[in-house]
Protein backbone atom coordinates (compact mmCIF):
# COMPACT_ATOMS: atom_id res chain seq x y z
CA UNK A 1 0.00 0.00 0.00
CA UNK A 2 1.35 3.49 -0.82
CA UNK A 3 0.94 6.28 1.49
CA UNK A 4 1.58 9.88 0.85
CA UNK A 5 2.09 12.60 3.57
CA UNK A 6 2.33 16.25 3.81
CA UNK A 7 4.20 18.50 7.09
CA UNK A 8 6.52 19.57 8.23
CA UNK A 9 10.43 17.84 8.57
CA UNK A 10 12.67 18.69 11.17
CA UNK A 11 15.61 17.81 13.62
CA UNK A 12 15.01 17.93 16.99
CA UNK A 13 16.78 18.73 20.15
CA UNK A 14 14.80 17.72 23.42
CA UNK A 15 15.49 19.65 26.31
CA UNK A 16 14.53 18.58 29.08
CA UNK A 17 13.68 21.30 32.21
CA UNK A 18 13.49 21.49 35.76
CA UNK A 19 10.85 24.16 36.18
CA UNK A 20 8.29 25.64 33.63
CA UNK A 21 10.26 28.88 31.75
CA UNK A 22 9.03 31.96 33.09
CA UNK A 23 10.60 36.04 31.71
CA UNK A 24 13.95 36.68 34.50
CA UNK A 25 14.57 33.37 35.75
CA UNK A 26 17.15 30.60 35.06
CA UNK A 27 15.13 26.63 34.45
CA UNK A 28 17.51 23.85 34.90
CA UNK A 29 18.44 21.62 31.93
CA UNK A 30 18.26 18.23 33.20
CA UNK A 31 19.08 15.82 30.44
CA UNK A 32 22.62 15.77 29.60
CA UNK A 33 21.79 14.43 26.02
CA UNK A 34 20.12 18.10 25.10
CA UNK A 35 22.51 18.12 22.93
CA UNK A 36 21.72 15.08 20.40
CA UNK A 37 20.04 15.57 17.38
CA UNK A 38 16.80 13.42 16.69
CA UNK A 39 14.79 13.56 13.43
CA UNK A 40 11.11 14.30 13.41
CA UNK A 41 8.41 15.64 11.82
CA UNK A 42 5.28 14.85 12.00
CA UNK A 43 4.93 13.60 8.28
CA UNK A 44 8.01 12.06 8.13
CA UNK A 45 7.30 10.31 11.90
CA UNK A 46 4.40 8.69 10.42
CA UNK A 47 6.07 7.81 7.55
CA UNK A 48 9.43 5.98 9.32
CA UNK A 49 6.61 4.16 11.27
CA UNK A 50 4.62 2.79 8.79
CA UNK A 51 7.93 2.29 6.46
CA UNK A 52 8.84 0.13 9.34
CA UNK A 53 5.81 -2.12 9.37
CA UNK A 54 6.15 -2.63 5.58
CA UNK A 55 4.07 -0.07 3.90
CA UNK A 56 5.32 2.30 0.91
CA UNK A 57 5.55 5.73 2.55
CA UNK A 58 6.31 8.96 0.68
CA UNK A 59 6.84 12.10 2.16
CA UNK A 60 6.49 15.27 0.42
CA UNK A 61 8.53 17.02 1.44
CA UNK A 62 11.31 19.62 1.34
CA UNK A 63 15.31 19.58 3.21
CA UNK A 64 18.13 21.55 3.36
CA UNK A 65 21.68 21.40 2.09
CA UNK A 66 22.25 19.46 5.36
CA UNK A 67 19.84 16.60 4.64
CA UNK A 68 22.83 14.37 4.20
CA UNK A 69 25.60 15.90 6.39
CA UNK A 70 22.94 15.71 9.48
CA UNK A 71 22.26 12.05 8.79
CA UNK A 72 18.67 12.92 8.40
CA UNK A 73 18.81 11.09 4.62
CA UNK A 74 20.55 8.23 6.00
CA UNK A 75 17.96 7.35 9.03
CA UNK A 76 14.77 7.52 6.78
CA UNK A 77 16.85 5.29 4.57
CA UNK A 78 17.51 2.86 7.05
CA UNK A 79 14.05 3.02 8.08
CA UNK A 80 12.60 1.93 4.25
CA UNK A 81 11.29 5.28 3.63
CA UNK A 82 10.80 6.32 0.29
CA UNK A 83 12.31 9.70 -0.96
CA UNK A 84 11.58 9.80 -4.34
CA UNK A 85 9.52 13.09 -3.43
CA UNK A 86 12.05 14.78 -1.38
CA UNK A 87 13.00 18.52 -3.18
CA UNK A 88 16.44 19.59 -1.24
CA UNK A 89 16.96 23.19 -1.14
CA UNK A 90 20.54 24.46 -1.58
CA UNK A 91 19.91 27.77 0.02
CA UNK A 92 19.20 27.08 3.26
CA UNK A 93 18.96 24.29 6.21
CA UNK A 94 16.22 21.33 7.18
CA UNK A 95 13.83 22.60 8.72
CA UNK A 96 14.49 21.93 12.91
CA UNK A 97 13.30 22.06 16.18
CA UNK A 98 13.64 23.03 20.49
CA UNK A 99 11.25 20.80 21.76
CA UNK A 100 11.47 21.70 26.06
CA UNK A 101 10.13 19.40 28.09
CA UNK A 102 8.77 20.53 31.45
CA UNK A 103 8.26 18.17 34.99
CA UNK A 104 4.82 17.27 33.90
CA UNK A 105 5.31 16.71 30.28
CA UNK A 106 4.03 19.63 28.68
CA UNK A 107 6.10 20.69 25.61
CA UNK A 108 7.37 24.01 24.67
CA UNK A 109 8.49 23.70 20.53
CA UNK A 110 10.72 26.50 19.25
CA UNK A 111 10.30 25.70 15.26
CA UNK A 112 12.81 27.00 12.38
CA UNK A 113 10.68 26.51 8.94
CA UNK A 114 14.21 26.64 6.65
CA UNK A 115 13.32 24.91 3.34
CA UNK A 116 10.03 24.31 4.29
CA UNK A 117 9.54 27.80 4.37
CA UNK A 118 7.00 28.95 1.89
CA UNK A 119 9.42 30.94 -0.12
CA UNK A 120 10.76 27.83 -1.39
CA UNK A 121 6.94 26.55 -2.71
CA UNK A 122 6.58 24.60 -5.34
CA UNK A 123 3.46 22.89 -6.36
CA UNK A 124 3.95 18.65 -5.99
CA UNK A 125 4.18 17.23 -9.09
CA UNK A 126 0.98 14.95 -10.49
CA UNK A 127 2.89 11.46 -10.67
CA UNK A 128 3.92 11.86 -6.73
CA UNK A 129 0.03 11.12 -6.61
CA UNK A 130 -0.76 8.20 -8.69
CA UNK A 131 -2.13 4.96 -7.26
CA UNK A 132 -1.77 6.68 -3.38
CA UNK A 133 -4.38 4.92 -1.23
CA UNK A 134 -4.69 7.33 1.35
CA UNK A 135 -3.06 11.12 1.30
CA UNK A 136 -1.88 11.86 5.28
CA UNK A 137 -2.04 15.58 6.06
CA UNK A 138 -0.63 16.76 9.35
CA UNK A 139 0.60 20.41 11.17
CA UNK A 140 2.84 21.86 8.32
CA UNK A 141 3.24 24.93 5.87
CA UNK A 142 -0.07 26.12 4.64
CA UNK A 143 0.50 26.63 1.31
CA UNK A 144 2.12 23.24 0.83
CA UNK A 145 -1.08 21.85 2.52
CA UNK A 146 -3.32 23.21 0.32
CA UNK A 147 -1.42 22.16 -2.59
CA UNK A 148 -1.47 18.76 -1.03
CA UNK A 149 -5.24 18.70 -0.47
CA UNK A 150 -5.78 19.93 -3.75
CA UNK A 151 -3.88 17.01 -5.56
CA UNK A 152 -5.71 14.79 -3.30
CA UNK A 153 -8.69 15.76 -4.70
CA UNK A 154 -8.04 15.77 -7.96
CA UNK A 155 -6.53 12.47 -8.02
CA UNK A 156 -9.63 10.99 -5.80
CA UNK A 157 -6.81 10.33 -2.91
CA UNK A 158 -8.84 9.32 0.59
CA UNK A 159 -7.55 12.53 2.75
CA UNK A 160 -6.33 11.42 6.61
CA UNK A 161 -6.44 15.06 8.92
CA UNK A 162 -4.32 14.54 11.67
CA UNK A 163 -5.30 17.95 13.17
CA UNK A 164 -2.92 20.00 15.48
CA UNK A 165 -3.87 23.34 17.14
CA UNK A 166 -2.16 25.50 15.08
CA UNK A 167 -3.53 28.40 13.77
CA UNK A 168 -0.97 29.28 11.18
CA UNK A 169 -1.01 26.13 9.51
CA UNK A 170 -4.35 25.28 9.77
CA UNK A 171 -6.65 28.58 10.14
CA UNK A 172 -10.47 28.74 10.05
CA UNK A 173 -11.34 28.27 6.25
CA UNK A 174 -9.03 25.90 5.92
CA UNK A 175 -9.15 24.00 8.86
CA UNK A 176 -13.02 23.65 7.56
CA UNK A 177 -12.01 22.76 4.18
CA UNK A 178 -9.85 19.76 5.72
CA UNK A 179 -12.77 18.46 8.62
CA UNK A 180 -15.33 18.31 5.66
CA UNK A 181 -13.04 16.89 2.99
CA UNK A 182 -11.17 14.60 5.03
CA UNK A 183 -12.32 10.55 5.63
CA UNK A 184 -10.56 9.70 8.57
CA UNK A 185 -10.08 12.50 11.12
CA UNK A 186 -7.55 12.15 14.23
CA UNK A 187 -8.09 15.02 17.37
CA UNK A 188 -7.11 15.25 21.15
CA UNK A 189 -10.07 16.07 23.55
CA UNK A 190 -8.79 19.63 23.62
CA UNK A 191 -8.83 20.09 19.76
CA UNK A 192 -12.65 18.22 19.59
CA UNK A 193 -13.88 20.70 22.08
CA UNK A 194 -12.50 23.43 20.10
CA UNK A 195 -14.11 21.95 16.80
CA UNK A 196 -17.67 21.90 18.96
CA UNK A 197 -17.63 25.38 19.93
CA UNK A 198 -16.23 27.21 16.67
CA UNK A 199 -18.93 24.99 14.43
CA UNK A 200 -21.37 25.30 17.04
CA UNK A 201 -22.05 21.32 17.17
CA UNK A 202 -23.76 19.78 19.54
CA UNK A 203 -21.33 16.60 19.63
CA UNK A 204 -18.37 16.24 17.10
CA UNK A 205 -19.93 13.62 15.41
CA UNK A 206 -22.06 16.47 13.88
CA UNK A 207 -19.70 16.19 11.47
CA UNK A 208 -20.34 13.49 9.32
CA UNK A 209 -23.68 15.51 8.38
CA UNK A 210 -21.17 18.51 7.18
CA UNK A 211 -18.35 16.12 5.20
CA UNK A 212 -16.92 13.32 3.99
CA UNK A 213 -15.88 11.82 6.75
CA UNK A 214 -15.77 7.87 7.73
CA UNK A 215 -13.87 8.16 10.84
CA UNK A 216 -13.41 10.63 14.03
CA UNK A 217 -10.75 9.43 16.41
CA UNK A 218 -10.35 11.58 19.61
CA UNK A 219 -7.07 10.56 22.06
CA UNK A 220 -7.69 11.22 25.27
CA UNK A 221 -3.93 11.05 26.86
CA UNK A 222 -3.58 8.39 29.98
CA UNK A 223 -7.03 7.18 29.44
CA UNK A 224 -6.57 6.14 26.20
CA UNK A 225 -8.83 6.50 22.69
CA UNK A 226 -12.23 6.08 20.94
CA UNK A 227 -13.94 6.66 17.42
CA UNK A 228 -16.85 7.95 16.44
CA UNK A 229 -18.68 6.50 13.14
CA UNK A 230 -22.32 7.43 11.36
CA UNK A 231 -23.68 4.73 12.51
CA UNK A 232 -21.72 4.88 15.93
CA UNK A 233 -22.24 8.50 16.62
CA UNK A 234 -22.14 8.72 20.49
CA UNK A 235 -18.56 6.89 20.27
CA UNK A 236 -17.10 3.76 20.91
CA UNK A 237 -16.39 2.57 24.52
CA UNK A 238 -12.91 4.19 25.50
CA UNK A 239 -9.69 1.73 25.13
CA UNK A 240 -7.50 2.44 27.35
CA UNK A 241 -3.64 3.37 26.64
CA UNK A 242 -0.97 0.63 26.44
CA UNK A 243 1.07 0.03 29.50
CA UNK A 244 4.31 1.50 29.45
CA UNK A 245 6.91 3.08 30.80
CA UNK A 246 6.83 6.93 29.85
CA UNK A 247 10.55 8.17 28.64
CA UNK A 248 9.94 10.68 26.24
CA UNK A 249 6.39 11.46 24.56
CA UNK A 250 7.72 13.33 22.01
CA UNK A 251 5.89 11.54 18.81
CA UNK A 252 3.11 9.72 20.62
CA UNK A 253 0.40 11.22 18.90
CA UNK A 254 2.24 10.86 15.35
CA UNK A 255 2.89 6.96 16.79
CA UNK A 256 -1.14 6.80 17.73
CA UNK A 257 -2.12 7.74 14.06
CA UNK A 258 0.72 5.54 12.85
CA UNK A 259 -0.65 2.30 14.31
CA UNK A 260 -4.22 3.53 13.38
CA UNK A 261 -3.30 3.55 9.82
CA UNK A 262 -1.49 0.42 9.74
CA UNK A 263 -4.62 -1.04 11.12
CA UNK A 264 -6.34 0.69 8.48
CA UNK A 265 -4.14 -0.48 5.94
CA UNK A 266 -4.59 -4.86 7.26
CA UNK A 267 -8.53 -4.34 7.62
CA UNK A 268 -8.50 -4.51 11.10
CA UNK A 269 -11.68 -3.51 13.21
CA UNK A 270 -11.89 -0.05 14.19
CA UNK A 271 -11.64 -1.36 17.63
CA UNK A 272 -8.57 -2.99 17.35
CA UNK A 273 -7.24 0.14 14.74
CA UNK A 274 -7.47 2.03 17.92
CA UNK A 275 -5.33 -0.52 20.41
CA UNK A 276 -2.91 -0.43 17.76
CA UNK A 277 -2.73 2.65 17.88
CA UNK A 278 -2.36 3.11 21.17
CA UNK A 279 0.58 0.17 21.20
CA UNK A 280 2.45 1.62 18.94
CA UNK A 281 2.60 4.85 20.52
CA UNK A 282 3.58 2.91 23.57
CA UNK A 283 6.90 1.69 22.16
CA UNK A 284 7.52 5.39 21.44
CA UNK A 285 7.29 6.71 24.32
CA UNK A 286 9.38 4.00 26.28
CA UNK A 287 12.44 5.71 24.32
CA UNK A 288 13.87 9.63 24.02
CA UNK A 289 12.84 11.21 20.15
CA UNK A 290 9.73 10.54 18.21
CA UNK A 291 10.70 7.34 15.80
CA UNK A 292 13.89 6.17 17.80
CA UNK A 293 12.14 2.99 19.74
CA UNK A 294 9.42 2.41 16.05
CA UNK A 295 8.58 -1.50 16.06
CA UNK A 296 8.87 -3.82 12.84
CA UNK A 297 5.58 -5.57 12.35
CA UNK A 298 6.15 -8.70 14.09
CA UNK A 299 7.08 -6.84 17.73
CA UNK A 300 4.01 -4.85 16.91
CA UNK A 301 1.56 -7.66 16.51
CA UNK A 302 3.15 -9.38 19.48
CA UNK A 303 2.68 -6.59 21.75
CA UNK A 304 -0.85 -5.36 20.57
CA UNK A 305 -2.13 -9.38 21.03
CA UNK A 306 -0.65 -9.09 24.19
CA UNK A 307 -2.28 -5.64 24.99
CA UNK A 308 -5.21 -7.12 23.68
CA UNK A 309 -5.38 -10.18 25.70
CA UNK A 310 -5.36 -8.36 28.74
CA UNK A 311 -8.11 -6.07 28.16
CA UNK A 312 -10.48 -9.37 27.50
CA UNK A 313 -9.20 -10.70 30.66
CA UNK A 314 -10.03 -7.34 32.66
Amino acid sequence: MKIISSGYTSIDRIIKISTAPQVGQTSIITNRENTQLYFGGCSPNIACNLAKLGLDTYPIMRVGHDFDSSGYRQYLTQANVKLDYVEQVAEDVTSFSLLMEDPQLEHTTFFYPGAQSDKYFSPPADASFHDAAYGIITVGDLQDNRAFLAKCRQHDIPVVFGMRGDASAFPKDFLLELLTQSRIIFMNRLEAEHIREYLSLSAISDLFSLGQADVIVITLGQQGSQHFTPTLPQGSQIFPACRCKVVDTTGSGDAYISGFMYGISEQYPLDECCMLGGTLSAFVIEAIGCTTNAPNKQQLVERFNQFKASLQGE
